[in-house]
C-alpha cells in the first residue's frame, strides 16, 4: 500500500509539475540523477529554520573566497583565486583580466634568474606553472587556457586576458576557479597571489546586451599562497635544540632535533620514526654511526645514553623511553603526532646521560638524524592515508649541523670584590660579594672559607653570607670569624647550570666598649686555599680547593674587602624650616639652616665648618661696591671675621653663639680667579669670585653632636653689604671633603676626618636678596 500510495504522489506531482524529473531509488543507486538543479535559486530566500539567508546583491558582483589552506601542494593543480559572482538579474561575463605574482624571491638582477621560484623556474629554463585557465563548478572551461611567458624579466609578475563567455543566471551565484598546474621542481615556500583586474574586465546584461555595472569598482585581490612538497619534509632544527654540552649523569639533556614539515592535507600525523645516533670519540676524528674508536678504545652512541625519549619544541612527552641499540638506533612507535596543513613541528630527541661513560681525555660528541625519512619516519593523514615523507640526512648524518658535547664536568669560574668604605663599631657591614659563574652542570655548595689578608682584625667578631634560594628568596648562616678566618660549613646553596650566582658576606664589628679598635682595617678575601667543597648534580663528583688549579674552577679576582672601623657616623642635612626665597638687605639674615647628627653608637665633634657665599654682585667694576670687597673691609684679615657671620647653635633653650674666642675662629678669605687669597681687602672681585667663611675650634673645644641626636645650626650673614642697585641672587653651601674636619673619637687626641667619611655634603641654598 505505501508503494501504491508513493506511486499515487509521483503521478500527480508530474502532473503538476512536467518539467520536473523524479527519480525512484534505482535511479539514485545507478548513478543517473543529474547534476543540474530543478530551478535556479532565488534571491533572499530563507530555510525553513530560518538560519541561512542568502542576499543576491543588486548589481553583478565579484568576491574572492579565502581557501581552507593558505598553501598548495607542489606538481598538483594549484587555485590562487576562488572567485564568486552572484547578480540579481542574468548576465555574461565575457572578458576576464588577472594578473598573477609572485610575491616572493623577487631577483636582483631583472636580466638574470638565479632561483627556481618566480613565475619562470630559474633563467628561462621552463615555467613554474602550466594550463593556467578558469574552471567553473562543472570543470568546464569557458575562457579557455594561457601559457606563461617565458621571459625572466616576467618573473615576479604577468598578466592574462581571458575571453569567452560565462553566465550567470538571475539570482544565483556562480563560482570561477583561477588554477595552473604547478612544476614539480617548484621549491616549497614560494608565494602567489592572483588578482582580478577591473577595468580588464566586461560583464554584459543578457536581456540588453550593453556592459553592465558590477561591483568592485577597484582591483580585487587573492590571498597569498605559499607552495609546500606534496610530501612530509624532515629538515634540520635551526635552533631547537641547536647544539648544547652537558656533563656525565646529566637528566633530560637535550640531544638533537628536527622539523617536520606537513603537507597540504589536514593533519599529517607522524605515527613512528627512528633516528640513528651518530657519535664522535674525543672530537678528532669525526662523526661515525653507532660508534667510534679515535683513541683505540671504542665508545657506543648507547654508552653515553642508554635510552631516549621524543618531546615537542614545547617540552611535551610525544613517545618513549626507548632503548638504543648496539648500533646506535632509537625507535619510536605507537605514538600520534599531529601537525598541521603546512605547518612545522620540531621532535626533539632527549635523554639522561650516563654517570659512568668513559670519556678518558677529551669530551665526546653525539648526534641524532634521519637516515631516509621516507623509511624511517611513517606518516598518515586524517583519513588514515600514507603520506610520502622526504628526507636524507636532514642535519648532515656524519657531518652534523648541530650535535651535543658531553664533558666530564662543568664549569666554574670563582670571583671576590671586596667592600670597601667605613663600618661603625657595634654593627653589621657589608663586605664582598662572592660571584660563581656556572656553566654545563649544577653545583650543590657545601663549604667556603673567608680569611683576612693581613693581621687577624681584632674588631671582626662574626660574619654572615646571604644567597639566592628559589625564585627572588634569600637565606643567610651565620659562622663566628676565629682568628684570622671563618668557616661556612654544611651549606645549602645551590649553584644552578648556567648562571651567575652572587653571594653577600656581611660582617659584625664589636662595639666599641667591647675593645674595637679605632681606624683598624678590614681586609677579607676568599679563601681559595681554604675549606672549599661543591658536588656536582650530575654525577656526584666531589671538589675541594684542589679543584683550583684546574682552569674548570679558576679563582679569577680575589680583591680584599677595606673597610675601616669607627666609633660613630656623622650625617648632615639641611633643616626645616630653614630660609627660601627671599630675604631683605635692611638686616643681618639667616641665610642657611643645618643639621648634624651622630650616630646611636658615640658622639662626634665637629673640628671644622667652611661655608661658600657667592654673591651675585661681584664682578662690578671699582673697589668696595661689592659684597665680597665690602665684607672684606669689616675687618681686613683672615683671623677675625665675625662681624660679617653669625653661626648659631640651637639647644634646650636659648641659641647660642659661636662667636670668635680663643677657642674658636673665624676666618674670611675670597677665591680670586680660581686662586683662594687670605687677605680679600686687597683684590677687586670680579665676575665668579666667592667668599670661604670658615669655623676652625681649637682640639677640646670642638663642636659636640652627642650620640643618637641631632643638633641644628644656623648661619646669618650681613646681607646689607651687597649692592643696593638691584636685587641679586646669593648662594650658600656648606663644604664637605677637606673643608669639612671631625671625629669619631670621644675624647682625646686624634686624626681627623673629613666630609668624606661624613655623609649628606655638601648642599647648598639658594637666595634673592631684596630691597
Amino acid at each position: 500500500p505505501d508503494l501504491v500510495l508513493a506511486g499515487v504522489w509521483r503521478a500527480a506531482l508530474a502532473a503538476a509539475l512536467p518539467e520536473a524529473h523524479w527519480w525512484s531509488p534505482g535511479d539514485i543507486a545507478s548513478g543517473r540523477v543529474p547534476a543540474a538543479d530543478i530551478t535556479a535559486a532565488e534571491p533572499a530566500i530563507t530555510d525553513t529554520a530560518q538560519k541561512n539567508l542568502v542576499t543576491i546583491p543588486s548589481i553583478p558582483t565579484f568576491t574572492a573566497k579565502p581557501p581552507a589552506t593558505s598553501y598548495f601542494a607542489v606538481g598538483n593543480d594549484a587555485t590562487p583565486l576562488e572567485l564568486h559572482v552572484a547578480s540579481r538579474k542574468q548576465v555574461n561575463v565575457t572578458r576576464l583580466t588577472v594578473k598573477f605574482e609572485a610575491t616572493t624571491n623577487n631577483p636582483a638582477d631583472a636580466n638574470f634568474d638565479d632561483d627556481k621560484g618566480g613565475l619562470v623556474y630559474q633563467d628561462n629554463a621552463q615555467p613554474n606553472f602550466t594550463l593556467i585557465r578558469f574552471k567553473d563548478q562543472s570543470g568546464a572551461e569557458p575562457f579557455g587556457r594561457k601559457d606563461l611567458a617565458l621571459d625572466v624579466h616576467q618573473d615576479q609578475s604577468q598578466t592574462f586576458v581571458f575571453d569567452g563567455s560565462f553566465t550567470v543566471p538571475a539570482g544565483t551565484e556562480k563560482i570561477l576557479y583561477f588554477t595552473a598546474k604547478t612544476n614539480t621542481l617548484l621549491p616549497t615556500g614560494e608565494g602567489y597571489k592572483v588578482t582580478l583586474v577591473v577595468d580588464g574586465t566586461t560583464v554584459v546584461d543578457a536581456d540588453t546586451g550593453s556592459p553592465a555595472t558590477f561591483a568592485p569598482a577597484t582591483d580585487l585581490a587573492g590571498p597569498t599562497l605559499t607552495s609546500l612538497n606534496a610530501a612530509m619534509e624532515v629538515t634540520s632544527s635551526p635552533s631547537v635544540p641547536g647544539s648544547k654540552t652537558y656533563v656525565r649523569g646529566a637528566t633530560g639533556a637535550d640531544i638533537a632535533g628536527l622539523r617536520f614539515k606537513a603537507t597540504t592535507v589536514a593533519p599529517n600525523t607522524v605515527t613512528s620514526v627512528t633516528f640513528q645516533g651518530y657519535v664522535d670519540e674525543e672530537g678528532i676524528g669525526g662523526f661515525l654511526p653507532g660508534a667510534d674508536s679515535d683513541n683505540g678504545s671504542e665508545t657506543r652512541v648507547r654508552d653515553m645514553l642508554p635510552e631516549v625519549s621524543l618531546y615537542d619544541g614545547a617540552g611535551a612527552k610525544v613517545a618513549g623511553p626507548v632503548a638504543v641499540s648496539l648500533e646506535g638506533k632509537a625507535s619510536f612507535t605507537g605514538f600520534a603526532y599531529a601537525v598541521a596543513a603546512g605547518q612545522t613541528a620540531t621532535l626533539v630527541v632527549r635523554g639522561d646521560i650516563s654517570k659512568t661513560v668513559e670519556l678518558e681525555n677529551s669530551p665526546n660528541k653525539v648526534s641524532f638524524d634521519v637516515t631516509d625519512a621516507s623509511m624511517d619516519v611513517s606518516v598518515v593523514d586524517d583519513k588514515g592515508a600514507k603520506v610520502n615523507v622526504h628526507g636524507q640526512n636532514p642535519d648532515g648524518g656524519v657531518t652534523p649541523t648541530f650535535y651535543t658535547t658531553i664533558k666530564k664536568n662543568g664549569t666554574i669560574g670563582w670571583a671576590w670584590a671586596g667592600n670597601g668604605g667605613a663600618g661603625v663599631a657595634g654593627r653589621e657591614v657589608f663586605l664582598g660579594t662572592l660571584a660563581a659563574d656556572v656553566k654545563d652542570d649544577a653545583y650543590d655548595l657545601k663549604t667556603l672559607t673567608f680569611r683576612q689578608s693581613a693581621a687577624a682584625a681584632k674588631s671582626l667578631v662574626r660574619v654572615r653570607l646571604e644567597y639566592p634560594t628559589t625564585g627572588t628568596g634569600k637565606a643567610s648562616v651565620s659562622q663566628d670569624f676565629i682568628g684570622t678566618s671563618a668557616t661556612f660549613a654544611n651549606l645549602p646553596i645551590v649553584l644552578p647550570r648556567d648562571k651567575r650566582t652572587e653571594m653577600s658576606l656581611y660582617g659584625t664589628f664589636i662595639s666599641r666598649d667591647a675593645g674595637a679598635v679605632n681606624g683598624e682595617q678590614v681586609k677579607v678575601l676568599y679563601d681559595a686555599a681554604g675549606g672549599i667543597q661543591f658536588v656536582s648534580e650530575s654525577d656526584g663528583t666531589s671538589f675541594d680547593a684542589q679543584a683550583f688549579g684546574n682552569p674548570d674552577f679558576a679563582m679569577g679576582a680575589n680583591t680584599p674587602s677595606a673597610m675601616t672601623v669607627r666609633f660613630t657616623d656623622l650625617a648632615f642635612a639641611q633643616a626645616a624650616g630653614g630660609p627660601s626665597g627671599a630675604v631683605y638687605r635692611n638686616a643681618t639674615a639667616e641665610v642657611l639652616r643645618f643639621t648634624a647628627k651622630a650616630g646611636p653608637e658615640g658622639p662626634a665633634r665637629i673640628r671644622k665648618l667652611t661655608f661658600k657665599v657667592t654673591p651675585a654682585d661681584a664682578g662690578k667694576p671699582g673697589s668696595n661696591n661689592d659684597a665680597l670687597e665690602r665684607w672684606a673691609d669689616v675687618n681686613g684679615d683672615f683671623q677675625d671675621d665675625d662681624g660679617i657671620v653669625n653661626l648659631k647653635q640651637f639647644t634646650a633653650g636659648s641659641p647660642i653663639l659661636l662667636g670668635e674666642d680663643s677657642s674658636t675662629h673665624i676666618m674670611y678669605s675670597v677665591v680670586h680667579a680660581g686662586t683662594k687669597t687670605a687677605e680679600p681687602s686687597t683684590i677687586d672681585s670680579t665676575a665668579g669670585d666667592y667668599g670661604l667663611i670658615e669655623y676652625a675650634f681649637n682640639e677640646g673645644s670642638e663642636l659636640s653632636v652627642p650620640a643618637g641626636i641631632t643638633v641644628t645650626y644656623s648661619l646669618e650673614l650681613d646681607v646689607t653689604k651687597l649692592d643696593s642697585a638691584n636685587e641679586y641672587g646669593l648662594a650658600v653651601d656648606l663644604l664637605g671633603a677637606a673643608d669639612l674636619q671631625w671625629t669619631d673619637v670621644p675624647s682625646g687626641t686624634y686624626a681627623a676626618l673629613t666630609g668624606i667619611q661624613a655623609t649628606g655634603l655638601p648642599f647648598a641654598i639658594q637666595l634673592t636678596v631684596k630691597q
